[in-house]
């Protein structure tokens, strides 16, 4: 699962991080390691925060550049 995690709350450090400022991922093994909680908030918060991104984005991009 690849999102714009930078943007996401992870108190729980549950991202891996990627190889930019927003790229964070989940990762699992296999299908037994799978929290459908944990998936299923990542992706409301996504949900709520994909205006925000895809209004700011060229923006945010050239502040982590710099």
């Amino acid at each position: 699962m690849n999102v714009f995690g930078g943007l996401l709350a992870d108190p729980d450090k549950r991202f891996k991080a990627g190889t930019g400022r927003f790229l964070r991922r989940l990762e699992f093994r296999d299908i037994e390691e799978v929290d459908d909680v944990v998936v299923l908030e990542f992706l409301s918060q996504a949900f709520v925060r994909l205006p925000y991104f895809k209004e700011n984005w060229h923006k945010l991009r050239m502040e982590s550049l710099c």
